[in-house]
């Protein structure tokens, strides 16, 4: 393949080379103008015409590479089974196949079977074409992805890919809470365990694998913007006084405004205005202008105790501009979700810009800046009648979180992290007072994005294991090389082939790219030269 180089940018390259065309140009014009024989006219076109094109490739150096890919060679590490080996041996069509540590380079394309890659296993293939086959253990994780950083009451999710053999039961434990489980069926399944954070600080959950620990999910949870909330209700309600005391025992501050009959009221607590707002209510307030205030200073608003499901949802969407629709599913009263926990008959229909949750039963759309949540849950404060408080807290952490407004500043770090391996950090924020982040005792500066002004990036490496100081306030978890080990190999390889995809071109054509010598291109010019001017006493 032939590729240019040019002596100079390309931008005068191309200039230089618009200029030699139009001498050429008016170098042909003045001789075909001439008044000399054929043969002379047609001498010198050729020969101008050589020289202006020995000039013109001089500048643009051309070169080109070749490779002698040969038949292919199948690698495998050492947790491959000789059954694995064979399969995919056949399945190529390959001739030969290698164990990692007897690899001394030969050519040909690269095909790696297995997991169990050291970094000093990997640079021995810089340059070279390299197809990965990965390969894992069954009841092996193959990827592991969480938020390494995140406010409180936020939720955390955990996404992996797990080889199953029979059946897995996942649990995250903290403490002695269970906060999500899920169960698997045979097959390499996708799991995703979501639960709201509650604890300020460092966080440290258990991941079991059919009751047997399987490593550590670390976190770090920072405090949250102050919320406040604001519970508006045409008639008193339990629903509304077990959330009440429940915000209150979170520290949040609340405020009550609840219609005992045509004309009476009763408010309780205090606003703060300063404090992101938050509006708890019932249909019966859908009218009033504080309600459309609030959605125009971008707060939250939630809506709960639907009786009339379908005329009510009408009733939201003139009243806050949304597209909320409601497909009833059964004729019964209501319908189970989990144990003590059902909803309307109903479910919210998928829309492109509204998010759902419970089993349909929560829908969530942005309007403008703010956010409207419609709950069809029935009620909640049985669970807590019944001793769940930690259920309760859950369920209710889970609505709430999914309407508080995003944060005017964020942190965006995904883990896990390892040690020694690379991580990149995104900060979002409308200003930005200084250009560099500090990361333990380093200083590492970030790189604006190309796209998004109140965004900028840090790639950053962790030298040693633990909890890692990020700034003045924050933390995140650098993991060692054994912890979460089939993860580690999988990012580790990741990493690799997205390196060796740009380092591959440069050292191939080191290797294998191949130019005429200087020496050549000034030989052709000065010979063009000489026959150009020998030309005309020849000739003549």
């Amino acid at each position: 393949m032939i590729q240019f180089e040019p002596l100079i940018s390309w931008p005068w390259a191309y200039l230089f080379i618009l200029l030699i065309a139009c001498i050429l140009g008016i170098q042909l014009y003045w001789i075909y103008r001439s008044k000399d024989s054929s043969l002379k006219k047609w001498v010198k076109t050729v020969l101008n015409s050589l020289f202006f094109l020995v000039l013109i490739t001089f500048i643009l150096q051309p070169s080109w590479r070749y490779s002698n890919p040969g038949n292919g060679l199948l690698l495998y590490s050492e947790d491959v089974s000789k059954e694995q080996i064979r399969f995919w041996k056949d399945s190529l069509n390959l001739k030969k196949e290698l164990k990692i540590n007897t690899y001394h380079g030969e050519p040909g394309p690269i095909y790696l079977l297995g997991a169990d890659f050291s970094r000093l296993d990997l640079l021995k293939f810089s340059g070279e074409k390299v197809n990965w086959i990965p390969f894992s253990d069954h009841q092996g994780l193959s990827f592991l992805n969480w938020k390494a950083i995140l406010k409180q009451g936020e939720n955390q999710t955990i996404y992996g890919y797990l080889n199953v053999r029979d059946s897995a039961h996942l649990k995250l434990i903290q403490g002695e809470e269970v906060l999500a489980e899920q169960h698997l069926k045979n097959g390499k399944t996708e799991f995703k365990l979501e639960f709201p954070v509650q604890l300020i600080g460092r966080n440290e959950l258990d991941f079991l694998v059919n009751d047997t620990l399987k490593g550590k999910i670390r976190f770090y949870s920072t405090a949250p913007s102050p919320v406040q909330y604001s519970l508006k209700f045409g008639f008193p309600d339990p629903e509304l006084r077990f959330l009440s005391q429940y915000l209150t025992q979170t520290g949040q501050s609340v405020s009550e405004e609840i219609k005992v009959s045509k004309s009476a009221f009763i408010h309780s607590g205090a606003r703060n205005s300063d404090a992101v707002q938050f509006l708890i209510i019932d249909p019966s307030q859908l009218e009033k202008q504080e309600v459309k205030a609030a959605i125009e200073a971008g707060a939250a608003v939630l809506l709960l105790n639907l009786n009339d499901v379908q005329s009510e949802v009408k009733r939201i969407n003139s009243a806050l501009n949304t597209d909320f629709e409601a497909e009833r599913l059964s004729s019964e009263s209501s319908r189970k979700l989990e144990e003590e926990l059902y909803a309307a008959p109903f479910e919210w229909k998928a829309k492109p810009a509204q998010i759902r949750n419970f089993g349909n039963s929560l829908a969530v759309q942005r309007v403008g800046n703010a956010k409207v949540g419609v709950s069809l849950l029935g009620r909640t404060f049985p669970i807590k009648l019944a001793g769940d408080s930690l259920r309760y807290r859950k369920i209710w952490s889970e609505i709430l979180g999914s309407l508080l407004p995003e944060e005017p500043a964020s942190v965006v770090f995904e883990a896990p992290v390892f040690q020694g391996g690379t991580a990149g950090l995104t900060l979002n924020q409308e200003r930005f007072d200084q250009n560099f982040a500090r990361v333990g005792s380093d200083t590492l500066y970030s790189r604006p994005s190309l796209v998004n002004p109140f965004s900028k990036t840090v790639e950053l490496i962790s030298p040693d294991s633990g909890w890692v100081s990020l700034g003045d306030t924050l933390e995140y978890y650098a993991y060692g090389r054994e912890e979460w080990l089939g993860v580690f190999r999988t990012k580790l390889f990741a990493d690799f082939l997205k390196q060796n995809q740009n380092a591959s071109s440069i050292s191939s054509e080191a290797k294998s790219g191949q130019k005429p010598s200087d020496w050549i291109w000034y030989a052709l010019l000065l010979v063009l030269l000489t026959l150009l001017w020998v030309e005309p006493k020849i000739l003549d």
